[in-house]
């Protein structure tokens, strides 16, 4: 964006113009004193106000530029990395078709290898997994809370309780997610764990 597009004094400009330079080249000192510069600008007179003003929506459409630029640079980096990924799984196959490990040229060596860490956990049906595989996540008011310490003394103590009018409510509302890791160990020791299963770890294609 121009400053030509808004109405910006020179002055401001040369300013705005050295601030860039100082936040390029890192000098933090420079930065603070340009930035002071910037900031006495409108207490000199108040026709300076446009210039300001006009700065400032200048920078603005800048940033924009710069946010609309980034994600379409993200977005061309997501598709290549697709595109890489399409290609290493269509050698992959013909490699694992013909029963092939290594393919070699003067320049590259192509290898088949098996992808090494924890084995993929899925998890289909979590609503299937028991209870002790589960955590819970509960957000309450501080004297349901309380209310809460003071019911589990009253049962080890033998008292009635008065039930509190949210507590029903509260617990409907709790959230559930796996507990990944109790899951994977109690898979790896033999265990049946209804809704949840350890896949192969897999190929990968290794490109040297």
């Amino acid at each position: 964006m121009t400053p030509s597009l808004y109405t910006i004094e020179d002055s401001l400009q040369q300013l705005a113009e050295l601030r860039d330079q100082a936040d390029a080249e890192g000098d933090s000192e420079a930065l603070k004193v340009i930035e002071a510069q910037i900031g006495e600008y409108l207490t000199k007179e108040a026709a300076k106000v446009d210039s300001y003003a006009g700065l400032i929506q200048r920078e603005t459409a800048n940033a924009e530029i710069c946010r609309k630029e980034a994600n379409r640079l993200l977005e061309l980096a997501r598709k290549r990395e697709a595109f890489v990924e399409m290609l290493k799984q269509r050698a992959l196959a013909v490699m694992e078709q013909f029963g092939v490990r290594v393919i070699e040229s003067p320049k590259h060596r192509m290898r088949v290898q098996g992808n090494g860490g924890l084995e993929p956990l899925e998890i289909p049906m979590q609503d299937r997994l028991p209870e002790g595989l589960k955590e819970y996540t509960v957000k309450m008011p501080g004297d349901l809370y309380h209310w809460i310490w003071n019911a589990i003394k009253a049962v080890e103590e033998g008292l009635d309780l008065v039930p509190h009018p949210l507590a029903e409510k509260v617990m409907d509302e709790a959230t559930s997610l796996p507990r990944n890791q109790a899951i994977r160990e109690a898979l790896k020791s033999g265990e049946d764990v209804p809704g949840a299963r350890l896949l192969p770890r897999g190929k990968s294609l290794r490109i040297e």
